[in-house]
This record gives C-alpha cells, sequence and structure tokens, in this order.
C-alpha cells in the first residue's frame, strides 16, 4: 500500500513540476494556448495522440487483451492508424483551408454548409425514417457533400444556396438509395429503437449445449 502512495505522490508532483515549467515559459497566450506554434511533426503528433489515446485504449486495451488475447489489441492498433491518417489529412485539409479562405468566418461557413448539407440528413433518416439503410446514409453525406462544395465554388462561400441545395441533394440520395437497396434487418431496427427509448440492449441467452454421450 505505501508504494501505491508513493507513486501518487511522485506522478502528482511530476505534474505540478511540469506545469510550474511551462509557466515559467509562457510568455504569451500563444505560448500557452498552441505551444507558441513551435511543434514540429513528431511533437504535434505525440500531443495529438495524448488528447485521443487515454485510458479507454490504455488500462482499457489490456482488460481487452486479457478478455480476448491478442485480438482485444486491434482497438487500439486501429485507433493509433486512424491517428496517424487524421492528422495527415486534417494537416493538408487545414493548409488548403488557410490558402484558400480569407478569414475565420469564411472558415466556419464551410464548415457549416458541409456539417449540415452532408450529415442532417442521414442523422434525422436514422432516427426518424425505418427505411432508410446504410447505403442510403452514406450516399446521403458524398452527394450533399459534394453539391455543397461544388455550389460554394458557383454561388460563393457566403451564399445561402450551397446549403440549401446540398440538403436537397442529401435527401434525395438518401431515399433514392434506401429504396434501392435491401430494408435494414428488422432485429437491428427493433435493437436501435429499444437503444433510443433508453431501455438498453436486451441480452441474448445462449441454449445450453447437449453433452455427448
Amino acid at each position: 500500500m505505501a508504494v501505491d502512495y508513493a507513486v501518487i505522490v511522485i506522478y502528482l508532483a511530476g505534474m505540478l513540476a511540469m506545469g510550474w515549467w511551462g509557466m515559467r515559459r509562457a510568455r504569451s497566450k500563444s505560448d500557452f494556448l498552441v505551444a507558441g506554434r513551435r511543434l514540429g511533426p513528431v511533437m504535434y503528433s505525440g500531443t495529438m495522440a495524448a488528447i485521443v489515446l487515454g485510458g479507454a485504449s490504455t488500462i482499457g486495451g489490456v482488460g481487452l487483451g486479457y478478455q480476448y488475447g491478442l485480438s482485444g489489441a486491434w482497438m487500439v492498433f486501429t485507433i493509433g492508424l486512424g491517428l496517424l491518417a487524421l492528422i495527415l489529412v486534417m494537416g493538408v485539409g487545414v493548409i488548403g483551408t488557410a490558402i484558400a479562405l480569407n478569414d475565420v468566418v469564411e472558415a466556419l461557413t464551410v464548415a457549416y454548409n458541409l456539417l449540415v448539407g452532408g450529415l442532417l440528413v442521414p442523422i434525422l433518416g436514422g432516427l426518424l425514417w425505418k427505411r432508410g439503410t446504410v447505403q442510403g446514409a452514406l450516399a446521403a453525406v458524398v452527394v450533399g457533400g459534394l453539391a455543397v462544395i461544388g455550389l460554394m465554388a458557383g454561388y460563393g462561400i457566403l451564399a445561402n444556396e450551397p446549403v440549401y441545395y446540398g440538403l436537397l441533394s442529401s435527401l434525395v440520395a438518401y431515399v433514392a438509395v434506401s429504396l434501392a437497396t435491401r430494408p435494414t434487418d428488422a432485429a437491428v431496427l427493433a435493437n436501435w429503437r429499444e437503444r433510443l427509448a433508453g431501455r438498453g440492449t436486451p441480452e441474448l441467452v445462449s441454449e445450453p449445449v447437449p453433452a455427448h454421450q
């Protein structure tokens, strides 16, 4: 027990020491918020990993390993690979956005148009329309997003038409593809309705296996 307390005390003391050291180095608001914009690729990747990878992927990953064996570690591996891909994609996207846009208002408008034009219809459709399918949702995201991007290039970033026509095209794609594809399984829909109602997922009761004579 004494060792546990010692580890906790050392950990807290180390956190306080690092906080004091960082406070002495932060001479401006930019230093405090974004490390003075001096982070290199390695430090930036480590910072992003520290934000995303926490107790769920460290302690939880070990627990999954004990419970499921090596297959339980795939969650941590895929999170790491996804994080690397996200950093690369977001880095290229941020650089392109900074070159193309003039101010923060335009950046917020682009984000709003893409989110509303691409995601609003499949989200509401999944909640309200039983006939909606996964293929329809994916088609709505792709068609709505591409329509918003194309219309912003034609009408301008601050115009209202991109989000209006983007929503309309997303809705058409969602309905058409959902009706053209196989309906979602009834058991999956029932499970989803139970979760929306807050009643949780009913546990499946396994039948006893008869012993071999």
